[in-house]
């Protein structure tokens, strides 16, 4: 019971994004901290108090190179050194002119809020990275499975659903990391730019205008992240609910075995005295020579919806599944094809209506609705999936119980029936009411066959297999 999540953003993938990323970093170190070393010259006229601050700052931005290269080298493609360049060395310069006491308080104070910037966009960087990395294994399946549980939901944004396979490598396109900084502020940010062409020649990007690229700042997707949401919604598989709901509610028959001295429970389905109406013996196949019957009974559904919204077991999987927003739209959407309703924005003006999305949930009116449209919904798909006729089987056999008779045989004894209800014969005197009458005749010595009598305006009797 409880929310879908998933699995794939939580898992750790830095492995192997290391491996991926593998490029010679000791080579890449030495030539950034060559640089760094070449923009030092500046400071020459501090040599002395330079020199002894030096070793300092070089022990510092060396261990943040390490920390990147641990996580971030090379995904879609790019060169770490490229990527992260710019803020290496305004990272390095910032730290000597703190060591050497330049400019006024108030600067150096900036110089201080603009390191924090550049450790944590580097933090975050590395987070989008290992997020985006995270669609590597599923994303092929999921979207061709896209709009069924499991699959992306297909009110999801097909150019970042492009993008996502185009930063897993899965297709082609022009994709890269932009660490940047702001001259106004002086605080640095990330972001992640795809852009590409399918085979058929459609352009993809950002979703506005597929000539300019696709671009996920590293904070939204750290925040989507943190909520427990995807990129792109999947649909959950509400199916694994329906199997605990029938393990766990007395709605459902359940037959206990012991199995290596243990009790086992098979769920058989609805409990078939209480839901199936019992419908008689119905012809099941035919044959040139026989002709097989079986007693038939069918679900009544609506009376197991009644109960089943009624049912505490069911209204807590309910209840763990609408704890998950964006699954709770997904399924609406894809598994039930359930539509939103139009509804009135503060000033009075109509809101089309359509599908489903976060921000209609923000209404308390539309997520009171919403609740209520997957709750029946639920119960519907649920009703639905259960056989909605059964024939009777052998308790011990567990095979269905089925009555074979020979074709000639059963015309012999109708004819005889028929006969014997003739002037001067058993039957004569019994009265056969407007609707007719149901009996149950025998067939040789160990079959019983039900039979319907018909009288019609003019006396004649008419007996057929009921």
């Amino acid at each position: 019971m409880g929310a879908y999540n998933n699995p794939e953003v939580a898992k750790d993938y830095t492995p192997e994004i290391t491996a991926a990323w593998s490029k010679a970093t000791s080579d890449i170190t030495g030539k950034i901290v060559e640089g760094i070393e070449a923009k030092t010259s500046e400071y020459e006229a501090l040599s002395k108090k330079y020199i002894a601050n030096r070793g300092a700052v070089e022990q510092t931005k060396l261990a943040l190179l390490k920390d990147l290269g641990k996580s971030t080298s090379g995904y879609l493609g790019n060169d770490w050194q490229d990527t992260f360049g710019p803020a290496i060395d305004a990272y390095a310069d910032l730290n000597l002119k703190i060591a050497n006491n330049v400019g006024t308080p108030e600067q150096r104070a900036q110089y201080q809020k603009e390191l924090a910037s550049i450790e944590a966009t580097i933090d975050l960087t590395k987070d989008g990275v290992v997020t985006l990395a995270s669609y590597s294994q599923d994303t092929e399946k999921q979207v061709a499975t896209a709009g069924e549980q499991g699959g992306y939901a297909r009110e999801g944004d097909l150019n970042l659903t492009n993008a996502l396979l185009c930063g897993n490598g899965k297709i082609s396109g022009a994709r890269k990391i932009i660490v940047g900084r702001d001259p106004n502020t002086g605080t640095w940010s990330s972001k992640f730019s795809f852009q590409g062409q399918l085979v058929d020649g459609t352009k993809w990007g950002d979703p506005t205008n597929p000539d300019s690229p696709l671009e996920l700042d590293a904070t939204k997707i750290k925040e989507i992240s943190k909520n427990g949401n995807n990129l792109l919604p999947v649909v959950p598989v509400i199916d694994n609910n329906i199997k605990n709901l029938a393990q766990t509610s007395n709605l459902f028959f359940k037959e206990t075995k012991t199995v290596d001295g243990k009790p086992v429970s098979t769920v058989k389905g609805p409990d078939i005295e209480k839901y199936y109406t019992n419908e008689g013996e119905v012809k099941t196949s035919e044959t040139d020579t026989t002709i097989t019957f079986a007693n038939k009974r069918v679900l009544n559904k609506e009376a197991f919806k009644k109960d089943l919204l009624a049912d505490p077991e069911f209204n807590a999987q309910v209840a763990g599944l609408l704890s998950d927003p964006q699954g709770f739209v997904a399924t609406l959407n894809n598994t039930f094809r359930q539509t939103a309703p139009d509804s009135k924005d503060t000033e009075g003006k109509t809101i089309k209506g359509g599908i489903w999305t976060l921000d209609k949930l923000k209404d308390p009116a539309m997520l009171a609705k919403a609740k209520e449209l997957y709750t029946n919904s639920f119960a519907e798909y649920i009703a639905k999936s259960q056989d909605q006729e059964v024939y009777d089987k052998d308790e011990v056999t567990g095979r269905e119980k089925i009555n074979v008779i020979k074709k000639d045989d059963l015309t012999t004894t109708l004819k005889e029936v028929e006969r014997s209800f003739a002037p001067g014969m058993s039957n004569e005197n019994i009265n056969i009411p407007k609707g007719g009458l149901i009996k149950d005749v025998s067939i040789g010595k160990d079959r019983t066959v039900k039979v319907k009598i018909t009288k019609d305006d003019k006396g004649k009797i008419t007996v057929k297999r009921a």
